[in-house]
């Protein structure tokens, strides 16, 4: 599967992140069919270009940091609040992942990626 790539996202470091807030519904292209088995857990996560893990968004309050709603895991559907995105100055590189367990493990399905740039706080940052 080759995801889709979203326009760079560009947020002032500190500032409320508000950018994405709902993925899907997805669907085959050719069919228009559900993507497979249901959705039961996902994942964003954003890395530097060296694949430091900067920051995750989960659907598993226990694991991420920021929270991923599941809305409808059988036509993959997602909300993401705004909320904090707290990166360092930079640019990362994030995905949008689904898993067909409940604990983001086994294999994914990679369906959105893209880029955030995040400028410096020239209020609050040295």
């Amino acid at each position: 599967m080759i995801p889709i790539e979203l326009p760079a996202q560009t947020l002032t470091r500190n500032d409320l992140w508000e950018n994405v807030y709902h993925f899907g519904p997805m669907a085959d292209s050719i069919t228009g069919d559900p993507p497979g088995g249901p959705a039961l857990s996902c994942r964003m996560q954003w890395r530097n270009k060296s694949g430091t893990l900067g920051y995750e968004l989960n659907s598993v309050a226990s694991i991420g940091k920021g929270l991923i709603t599941i809305v409808d895991s059988t036509h993959y559907e997602f909300d993401i609040e705004p909320q904090e995105l707290p990166l360092d100055a930079g640019e990362w590189y994030w995905d949008f992942e689904t898993f067909e367990t409940d604990d983001c493990t086994g294999p994914s399905r990679t369906f959105y990626k893209g880029t955030t740039i995040v400028n410096k706080d020239i209020s609050h940052d040295d």
